[in-house]
């Protein structure tokens, strides 16, 4: 029987199948997958010369969609950061955000966190700095990832 460490481990292990849509164009990366009949876009944005961010939404929108895909959504994005790890060579920090608080609770908050010690993990960057700023009734929780 496994144990309840192992299906943590396991969460992210199912991505959905992805394809890279533009390749290095204007300092920008995106990807798109199709998950149950939606369009999950994950770009990724040159701000600096080694500095990335990524943002990703579901059909344009980056609330809850509420239909339970949350898993395979993350598992695609989990997916993608390793692809865009190894495809770009110039990476220092690669920076993201979340919100917490208001209508969206803290739920995708502690998502992103499990999701980040999976990664960080595994392609060695380490998390070195979780910045909460307002963005009225919600809060915006800016992660910041370095490559060692």
């Amino acid at each position: 029987m496994k144990r309840f460490r192992q299906y943590i481990t396991e969460l992210f292990d199912k991505p959905a199948k992805w394809k890279l849509v533009v390749s290095r164009e204007d300092d920008v990366l995106t990807y798109q997958a199709n998950i149950g009949g939606n369009t999950l876009s994950i770009d990724f944005v040159q701000m600096g010369v080694y500095d990335w961010e990524m943002d990703f939404d579901i059909n344009g929108k980056q609330n809850i969609t509420g239909e339970g895909n949350e898993i395979v959504i993350f598992s695609t994005v989990l997916d993608v950061m390793k692809d865009f790890d190894e495809r770009v060579n110039d990476i220092r920090f690669i920076t993201f955000d979340a919100a917490k608080g208001g209508n969206v609770g803290d739920s995708r908050v502690k998502l992103y966190d499990r999701l980040i010690k999976k990664f960080v993990s595994l392609h060695g960057y380490v998390l070195v700095d979780k910045i909460d700023r307002e963005a009225g009734v919600t809060t915006l929780v800016k992660y910041v990832l370095e490559k060692e």
